[in-house]
């Protein structure tokens, strides 16, 4: 490895470890409002009502129950938070799982038809040998046939172009 790329390697473990303590004095520092809060570093939490009867920002709703804790905006608590994130992950979850099931069974259906295809086909061209044989069988019995009768009365043999 090249001494920059080691270098540079360092100094993003420095910021990652150190980022949570920095979180952690920012959030506690500004507990003034719930924009105040979450605005500065968008980690903290803000419990608005805790069961001491104060307001705080936090890193985490430790102490704060769902519906008194607003992470990431003050609109909605975590418990409002949950009720629209876990449902909407589910239901992405389930439409990803209902796609690839529609395009495994897609995709399979397409192979057995491509084969049905290829059977009709190999079959149609069994049938065409099949036939040409047949053919070629009588058109050489109608050839003995009429040499034959050429023969007992003493015709000329026909001259073949071929």
């Amino acid at each position: 490895m090249r001494p920059s790329m080691v270098v540079a390697a360092v100094a993003v473990l420095v910021v990652v470890v150190s980022l949570p303590s920095a979180v952690s004095a920012s959030c506690s520092t500004n507990s003034s409002s719930c924009k105040k809060c979450i605005d500065i570093v968008g980690k903290c939490a803000y419990c608005k009502n805790p069961a001491d009867g104060t307001t705080y920002c936090a890193s985490s709703c430790g102490s704060c129950s769902k519906s008194d804790c607003f992470i990431g905006q003050c609109a909605v608590n975590k418990k409002q938070l949950y009720y629209i994130v876990i449902p909407s992950v589910a239901g992405g979850v389930l439409l990803i799982v209902i796609l690839v099931v529609w395009c495994c069974c897609r995709r399979s259906s397409k192979r057995r038809v491509a084969r049905a295809e290829r059977r009709e086909e190999e079959g149609y061209q069994q049938r065409t040998r099949a036939t040409a044989a047949k053919a070629q069988n009588r058109r050489e019995g109608r050839e003995e046939r009429n040499a034959a009768i050429r023969a007992k009365y003493g015709l000329k043999q026909p001259l073949l172009d071929s």
